[in-house]
């Protein structure tokens, strides 16, 4: 399985360890569980000992604070952990491979939650950051008024001009439905869309007709043939009289207008990096930066490997060579 460290950060008792089970396999492990000692900074005081083992300060403040107890009582709950950590050990518990995996997945977690930088959006790498700035600093948040619509379209082709009877039909159509409602206020969307829906338009001979929303910005260069209709001083709720393009004919409901925006990077840099930190759409960003982290541990290896030995009926696994870096370890799905 490949995890990364959004796995091991989920939850203290859970990791990304191995599904195997077969205890050839398992006995095999190099991995062994010793006792050892609680080791903890001097800083931190022995509040008790339990069979000549420590306990801590800290343990006392986990405890109460993780179920809000007392001193007393969260001094307690330490005390009956160890008492039952000692009886397991006593009783050869810490030889069961479950017991092994789970240590060695607890050692991993601790040392990427300790090493690993990235803890919230301000460790987020400015480089990436700023990658992200670049790809939507035009159209989220530096952009001229844009004004947002509703359309209908009868799409034509560049040899179906004004001459030829689906242009005919079509602005017969779109003119009709704009009579209908151009002394109208407050229109939405579907005020518009109602009128151009089936049969209305095959009812009129018009052969195709599509619905849709759109942004539109008076600086793109196709926007000619609009811009005077919908960026005069038309108002939302509002429909414009049919327009020709190379599109077809439209007839548009201007939903909203959109101010026009200028920000510079310091001021929505916190935005951004709220945005790699937490939203789904960009993990993949989080997995290079954690990617960049494990390199240098992929480098200092040795790896040998036995598919002969892989069970019949197990996957098929691709060749695998000794001098192919591990890959990092990723989120399960």
């Amino acid at each position: 399985m490949r995890c990364t460290f959004f796995a091991a950060f989920a939850a203290l008792a859970l990791g990304c360890g191995s599904s195997e089970t077969a205890t050839e396999v398992r006995d095999s492990r190099a991995w062994q569980l010793e006792r050892m000692e609680a080791v903890a900074p001097p800083s931190d005081a022995i509040v008790a000992t339990v069979n000549d083992r420590s306990i801590f300060a800290s343990c006392v403040r986990i405890q109460a604070e993780a179920h809000n107890l007392s001193r007393e009582d969260a001094l307690q709950e330490c005390i009956d952990f160890e008492l039952l950590a000692s009886a397991a050990h006593e009783a050869g518990t810490q030889a069961d491979p479950d017991v092994q995996s789970a240590a060695k997945q607890e050692l991993v977690r601790t040392f990427i939650e300790a090493r690993y930088s990235l803890r919230g959006p301000e460790d987020i790498p400015a480089d990436l950051v700023k990658k992200l700035w670049d790809q939507v600093n035009v159209p989220r948040y530096n952009h001229p008024e844009l004004r947002a619509i509703a359309f209908c379209r009868v799409p034509l082709t560049a040899q179906q001009g004004p001459k030829s009877p689906e242009y005919k039909a079509g602005l017969a159509f779109l003119e009709g439905v704009y009579e209908k409602l151009r002394d109208a206020r407050d229109l939405e969307k579907d005020d518009l869309f109602e009128r151009c829906w089936k049969p209305h338009y095959e009812n009129a001979g018009v052969h195709e007709l599509k619905l849709n929303t759109f942004k539109l910005n008076p600086k793109r260069g196709y926007m000619q043939a609009f811009r005077e209709t919908v960026f005069g001083p038309q108002k939302p709720g509002m429909v414009v009289p049919p327009v020709y393009s190379q599109y077809g004919i439209d007839l548009m409901l201007i939903t909203n207008l959109i101010p026009e925006k200028t920000s510079t990077f310091e001021e929505v840099e916190p935005e951004l990096r709220a945005a790699l930190f937490e939203i789904p759409v960009y993990e993949s960003s989080r997995d290079a930066v954690f990617e960049t982290w494990y390199a240098p541990f992929a480098k200092a290896r040795t790896i040998s490997t036995h598919p002969e030995r892989i069970p019949v009926g197990a996957p098929v696994l691709a060749d695998i060579s000794v001098d192919d870096a591990p890959a990092p370890p990723r989120a399960p799905n």
